[in-house]
């Protein structure tokens, strides 16, 4: 063993209540390590020492790092006493790129806080299982652009559950799940994030029963070009609450979530198949629900040669029995220049993109919107953007009739 963990690692067996004997852990902890004098060698030794299977506990208290932990085993659960009590403070880490960096499969992190990462919070890559539960992720410098991107950040991995889960403060989006699938994002809460919930090249996701305000955008649904996975689909959003979303956005300037409006309820970007239904929309200065094409973001079409495999619009999308209120009425700079004539901007709107290649009737690449209304039961207002016109946005409607269609419901699997 490297001579530099040596004298930690006799700290942790010391520290380490009981470490021979199981009478005198807390309940359910294999190993246990309390806030101590080096915290970055106790905690990552437990790490390290923990077997396909086992739990690590963390006691209450703030353990404090300078560098990147990272978890590697299997199966294996690292847990706190509580989100409020536990807290990991990173705010002096200069070495890593996230806070915590899992590469074992089927780890769950929980009943705990990770604050103030200079890169994201708390990260899984190519893993088949991960499970964050419990948890507070926070930058304590509001819209501060040294915050770090994301708080949970799964990516290119199977089985994602992100329960009961707080972000606040995260320069990109605070709930994320990129390049992944079979995913739930149920009970959790972020706010004060440029994006609230994104789901971002990702196939059956649900996300269900969260709350999403005072970020730029509340919650996004998108497909990006020129990622490994392609064309996510079918995303299950219900029973979510989205509202008052009017931060202006701070994103890094040349990302994709730096061209959000504030004011954004639900976008749908460039996404097929997804299913939006009994969500509460309201009071978001842009947009309730709005879907469309990356033209928006890249008129000349560059993605066609950057990425052929690339589908750029928004189609086959179900938006029905959501109840939108006080959406549309004071838009960001760019709504207002689009959509210069209506105000407030209709609560569901679509920018008008269709796929060439596709039969655009009414069929199967169709956006239905159907049943959506005010909390009184006064339908929603529609509006087509004329993205795709020419010219573009010329002839701007709000006529809904093309879109008054029904679409076979997705499955919630975790019902």
């Amino acid at each position: 063993m490297n001579s530099r963990y040596a004298m930690p690692l006799v700290f942790l067996v010391a520290s380490v209540a009981g470490c021979g004997d199981d009478a005198t852990l807390p309940a359910g902890c294999d190993r246990f390590v309390a806030p101590g004098d080096d915290d970055d060698a106790s905690v990552q030794e437990m790490f390290l020492a923990l077997e396909d299977g086992q739990t690590g506990c963390l006691g209450a208290g703030t353990f404090r790092f300078t560098r990147e932990l990272t978890i590697s085993a299997n199966d294996v659960t690292i847990r706190g006493t509580s989100q409020d009590d536990t807290v990991l403070d990173f705010s002096a880490q200069d070495v890593g790129g996230s806070g915590i960096k899992v590469s074992g499969d089927g780890v769950t992190i929980r009943d705990l806080a990770v604050q103030d990462t200079p890169g994201d919070g708390i990260t899984a890559s190519s893993v088949e299982g991960i499970t964050y539960e419990a948890l507070t992720v926070r930058w304590t410098r509001m819209y501060d652009m040294n915050n770090g991107a994301y708080g949970v950040y799964p990516v290119n991995s199977q089985g994602v559950v992100i329960r009961g889960v707080t972000v606040v403060g995260a320069r990109d989006a605070g709930i994320y799940v990129g390049q992944s699938r079979n995913i739930l994002v149920e009970d959790s809460v972020a706010h004060d994030n440029v994006a609230g919930i994104e789901i971002e090249n990702s196939f059956d996701a649900v996300v269900r029963n969260n709350e999403a305000y005072d970020n730029t955008g509340g919650l996004l649904i998108f497909n990006l070009p020129t990622l490994q996975v392609k064309n996510g689909e079918r995303t299950l959003a219900y029973g979510n609450e989205i509202h008052e979303n009017n931060v202006d956005n701070w994103g890094v300037p040349g990302t994709a979530v730096a061209e959000v409006p504030r004011g954004t309820g639900i976008l749908v970007l460039a996404a097929d198949g997804n299913e939006l239904r009994d969500n509460l929309v309201y009071d978001n200065d842009s947009f309730g629900i709005i879907l469309s094409s990356y033209i928006i973001l890249d008129p000349a079409k560059n993605f066609e040669t950057a990425d052929p495999e690339f589908d750029a619009y928004a189609e086959a999308n179900f938006v029905h029995d959501n109840v939108l209120d006080g959406n549309g009425s004071n838009p960001d700079d760019l709504p207002s220049q689009l959509i210069p004539q209506i105000r407030p901007i209709p609560p569901l709107g679509w920018d008008g993109c269709e796929n060439p290649n596709h039969d655009n009737g009414m069929g199967e690449f169709t956006n239905c919107f159907v049943r959506n209304t005010d909390s009184e039961g006064t339908p929603s207002a529609f509006l087509n953007v004329d993205v795709c016109g020419q010219p573009p946005f010329a002839n701007q409607n709000q006529d809904l009739t093309p879109h008054m269609c029904e679409r076979m419901p997705l499955e919630d699997p975790y019902e």
